[in-house]
């Protein structure tokens, strides 16, 4: 998992853009809204990559305790030269070396689903949290009725601009791999979390769900 992610580092951004024509960008700013921040919380963004979420929180809120999290040593190293005022440690999702309680809030975007083990890393993020801290959860519908029309769009996208044209692949297999929106709110209920909002965005292509530690 880390190495396709190191692969595809130098070109994640560009192919973000090129993929979302520009939409990720807006998506990530309205997120960030919903977890309703202020300045004294301390904020996780798990599966940070390049660090977008990341950098957008301490854009709007400069006086936050931003930290950003990753398995992919590649993506950090992009992150880090991107936001020099914010800190990215390479973390493993499912083993966190954080303590107990510590976060505020707690981001995920299109990334959970890539961890190997999807539930401890839910129980990790879990851990973290304050009580009543909120965790944000953005990734693709793969129920939604356009998911196989934005499959080929992808993968057309990277047949003509990707580098690493295989690890895209990999990614609309985990996309359509992934738990179900149903089955989503199933798991955050069963490990704890009472729900707090659920959004789509983009004719239902992608999903936030925000939910509570009790």
């Amino acid at each position: 998992m880390e190495k396709i992610f190191d692969l595809i580092s130098s070109e994640y951004d560009f192919m973000n853009n090129i993929i979302s024509l520009y939409t990720h960008k807006i998506i990530k700013k309205i997120v960030i809204k919903y977890a309703k921040l202020t300045d004294d919380m301390l904020v996780l963004d798990l599966f940070t990559g390049t660090g977008d979420i990341a950098g957008e929180i301490k854009n709007k809120h400069p006086f936050i305790t931003v930290v950003g999290a990753d398995n992919s040593r590649e993506m950090l190293r992009i992150a880090q030269k991107k936001y020099k005022n914010i800190y990215f440690l390479k973390e493993n999702s499912s083993n966190l070396t954080f303590k107990t309680g510590v976060f505020d809030r707690v981001f995920s975007t299109f990334g959970l689903r890539n961890s190997e083990d999807k539930i401890k890393s839910i129980r990790e993020i879990k851990r973290v949290l304050k009580k009543g801290g909120l965790f944000l959860h953005l990734d693709f519908n793969s129920k939604s009725k356009i998911s196989k029309i934005y499959d080929k769009y992808v993968l057309l996208c990277a047949k003509f601009f990707a580098k690493n044209k295989e690890a895209y692949n990999y990614l609309i297999n985990s996309k359509n791999s992934y738990y179900t929106l149903n089955e989503l709110k199933e798991i955050f209920l069963k490990e704890g979390f009472e729900i707090e909002l659920n959004k789509n965005f983009l004719f239902d292509v992608i999903n936030l769900q925000i939910v509570r530690k009790k």
